[in-house]
């Protein structure tokens, strides 16, 4: 008999997204601009232009390949300005790296529900961010498929994360086509016929996006409320380097003017909140 699914998002569900990348970020830009002279707004700006082809932030080499770095290296190659960046990726990874951990409880959680239920996770993240971040948290182990985003890119740059990619699980990682997003309920109806099996829960730190996705597809919802308090300065700073488009900015600002749905579940403090849960199916 197949194992029951509980469905989770990743960023800002498992871990706090917005608190440990977007600072990374800013930090890459400012060191960036010392090393340059070039003025950090400008560096902002030009970076949310190449963000926006790719349709990710997660990529910190793309600050080589934007144009105000290939002007001012007076369009040299990728790797010439990839190697005289390099103290600001350094930065990037530094910053990363010490705010990089789970949230209180994930680990607990998962090592409990892995033995009785089939774990999924599912992001729009790019493949390359999301298995770094959930190999690092050492959580990866716990699901049996991740759903993500592919890379955005051209061949030459694909040639250069083949590495990367030949070294994931196949088996484990499923890429999606970037028009399969949040909240369609086409995903979760993915998932469970991938799995053969039933959703019993999918939980999310998103109102509009995961809660709004489960309730469309039928599924119970389980809003982590504990993954949506961010630092304000760096919640104003991701929608200077987002590759949302202006539509899309509109949209997550419209959001909060719209009454919310309403999820199942609400998860306040910890992923652990959801055991009650569990006995039920146990």
């Amino acid at each position: 008999m197949k194992k029951p699914i509980i469905a989770l998002d990743v960023d800002n569900t498992l871990f706090n997204w917005v608190d440990t990348i977007v600072p990374a970020i800013r930090e890459m830009i400012f060191e960036a601009s010392n090393i340059t002279g070039l003025n950090f707004d400008h560096i902002v700006n030009s970076l949310q232009k190449e963000n926006r082809k790719r349709h990710s932030v997660e990529h910190p080499y793309t600050l080589a390949e934007t144009d105000i770095m290939k002007a001012y290296y007076q369009g040299a190659s990728f790797k010439h300005i990839k190697d005289n960046l390099m103290p600001a990726f350094e930065a990037f990874n530094v910053v990363r790296q010490s705010g990089l951990r789970p949230y209180p409880g994930v680990v607990e959680f998962l090592s409990k529900a892995c033995s009785e239920f089939s774990l999924v996770a599912y992001t729009e993240s790019h493949v390359l961010g999301t298995s770094y971040r959930l190999q690092k948290l050492d959580l990866e182990k716990y699901f049996s498929k991740v759903y993500c985003g592919d890379i955005h890119a051209d061949d030459e740059e694909k040639a250069r994360f083949g590495r990367v990619l030949s070294g994931l699980d196949g088996g484990k990682y499923s890429l999606l086509d970037s028009t399969l997003r949040k909240p369609s309920p086409h995903v979760l109806g993915r998932i469970s016929k991938d799995s053969e099996s039933k959703i019993i829960v999918y939980v999310g730190d998103s109102l509009y996006k995961d809660v709004s996705m489960a309730n469309y597809s039928q599924v119970r919802s389980a809003w982590a409320k504990y993954g949506t308090h961010h630092k304000q300065e760096n919640s104003d700073f991701l929608i200077r380097i987002s590759h949302w488009g202006p539509a899309e900015i509109e949209e997550f600002k419209a959001q909060s003017r719209r009454p919310p749905p309403i999820p199942d579940l609400i998860l306040e403090h910890s992923l652990c909140e959801l055991e009650e849960l569990l006995l039920d199916y146990a």
